[in-house]
């Protein structure tokens, strides 16, 4: 960045561009299958250079790199390469070796990565060991952690001996990410003072405080092949990734929708920037641009609720007038059938809002998902995943029929499809205290936001009423359940909603609209009732 110059960018020779094919001696198979790769040496560019009262905005820098640094930060941090899932899984190093890693529930997957020396011991060790393995083997300089650690602390504590004061540093670049078994984490910070001249980050990115203070009259850039920064933003179109959800399932599928759109935009090689996932909260629809496409996923949460992580979004843009360039979208809503009116209300309407700022819909509506019985429903998010990627993407997979709301509301899980609790013991250990159950839920596994649900019966009278209406008797039996018409009635009908369809209503579609009007906002039992003869 010259005076007034835009930034500008320029590739490297491919000479100049060495890479490291990660291997280890004892898992040569399973590490060619990661197929991981990291460049020879640590070159930046864009650090900050302060001497005589001048700043330079890209003073390049490099040096060799220490094995922690790229096999436990750069490979394997959740918000870079996240590789160590895959390090797990391809090493058998998880506690439920026919599950990915990812699918685990919370607490199974935190036994993964955390505990059972799974993480620290095996697989970090194994791939940190695999990285300063294939550099030397490669030979490429690299320090490993400890000794580093070790040589450095060993020359603080002599000059802070002789001099009366530690060296200035940044404890959060220096401290390893071991922890405390490298002996340097026990030393504390350290003073974070500034000499000069130096060599330091940025505290503000150059690029931005450019675009911000320099006026579009005052600035000039390179011409010929040199493609600016600018231009390059401007001219790539996004795909933007956001969730909202009171759980981590919503969040789950959004990370895993941004590792997989990664793939397939490298697979094609389209010109679309992968943003990571983020809350519907920090979503600003106002600058997405017209070819930009933004990917909600939504939970339901209360009594069909917005979560907490998109209220703000709601809020913000439930009245505001649509938007001038908006740019496509896609929803897929992550629910429970079995909640009836509310099933997946959250997605709805984030679909409507976005409907109404004038933002076009890829499927027409939102896709639905379904975690009555799988939680979370992987079928129906790859489902999603496919139909979306064949629309931004061309990508040409099979095409199932997308699955909207109203396409759900005809499907929707019945209560005697769901796996039942049976009540083993009730007890109180003082008259004061908590009423205490157990309940024996058979083969069924408890998953992550697994919840019982719990539904009182329907009284004796209402069943009655419903019984007579039907002209059915208490016993009779029925083709298609297995309980007889009273306990069905008593358990699994819910007589307090209205009906969902009535093509069964005699002769309803001969009565006035103010007649059908009533009929489907009633509840059932009303309904019933008011179809006995008098």
């Amino acid at each position: 960045m010259a005076e007034n110059d835009a930034p500008y960018m320029m590739e490297l020779p491919a000479e100049l561009r060495r890479v490291v094919q990660i291997t280890h001696p004892r898992y040569e198979e399973e590490f060619r299958k990661l197929d991981l790769q990291w460049v020879s040496a640590p070159a930046l560019s864009r650090l900050g250079f302060d001497i005589g009262g001048n700043q330079y905005t890209a003073s390049p820098f490099i040096g060799w790199f220490m094995d922690s640094e790229i096999g436990v930060r750069d490979l394997a941090d959740t918000f870079r390469y996240n590789t160590l899932p895959d390090v797990v899984d391809v090493l058998g190093l998880s506690p439920e070796p026919e599950t990915a890693l990812d699918d685990l529930p919370e607490y199974m997957h935190m036994v993964a990565l955390l505990g059972a020396n799974v993480m620290i011991v095996k697989g970090t060790s194994e791939l940190n060991f695999a990285v300063y393995y294939s550099f030397l083997h490669d030979h490429v300089t690299m320090v490993d952690t400890l000794s580093s650690s070790i040589e450095y602390m060993n020359y603080d504590q002599d000059r802070t001996a002789e001099k009366g004061f530690r060296l200035p540093a940044d404890p959060y670049w220096l401290a390893p990410p071991q922890g405390s078994l490298v002996p340097l984490w026990h030393e504390g910070g350290a003073p974070n003072y500034q000499p000069k001249p130096m060599i330091c980050r940025h505290v503000q990115d150059p690029i931005k405080v450019w675009h911000r203070e320099t006026p579009a009259s005052q600035r000039s850039s390179k011409k010929g092949l040199i493609k600016t920064l600018a231009e390059a933003n401007e001219s790539v179109p996004r795909i933007r990734i956001f969730s909202c959800s009171a759980g981590v399932n919503a969040g789950k599928m959004a990370h895993r929708l941004h590792e997989k759109l990664q793939r397939l935009v490298h697979e094609v090689d389209d010109p679309y920037e992968i943003e990571h996932e983020k809350a519907l909260n920090q979503l600003d629809i106002d600058e997405a641009g017209p070819e930009d496409v933004i990917l909600i996923i939504a939970s339901t949460t209360g009594r069909g609720d917005v979560p907490g992580n998109a209220q703000r979004f709601v809020r913000k843009y439930e009245s505001a007038a649509p938007l001038k360039s908006p740019p496509r979208f896609s929803c897929f809503a992550n629910g429970d059938s079995t909640y009836g009116n509310s099933y997946n209300a959250a997605g709805s309407t984030i679909q409507q809002l976005m409907t109404k700022l004038g933002c076009r819909p890829l499927l027409g509506h939102c896709f639905a998902g379904d975690t009555a019985h799988n939680n979370p429903d992987w079928e129906s998010f790859s489902h999603w995943l496919e139909n979306i990627d064949h629309l931004i993407l061309g990508n040409h997979h099979k095409i199932d029929l997308p699955t909207s709301l109203t396409d759900m509301g005809e499907k929707t899980t019945t209560l005697s499809e769901m796996p039942t609790a049976t009540l083993t013991r009730v007890q109180r250990l003082h008259p004061d205290a908590v009423l205490q159950i157990t309940l024996d839920i058979g083969e069924k596994q408890y998953a992550e936001m697994d919840h019982i649900k719990i539904l009182a019966p329907n009284p004796d009278h209402e069943v009655e009423v419903a019984l007579n209406a039907l002209q059915l008797s208490p016993d009779q039996a029925f083709d298609w359940h297995h309980q007889p018409a009273k306990i069905f009635l008593s358990r699994y009908a819910d007589l307090d909603h209205s009906f969902k369809r009535l093509d069964w209503y005699p002769d309803f579609t001969t009565l006035s609209q103010d007649q059908q009007d009533h009929i489907r906002s009633s509840k059932a039992l009303t309904v019933l009732s008011d179809s006995m003869p008098s």
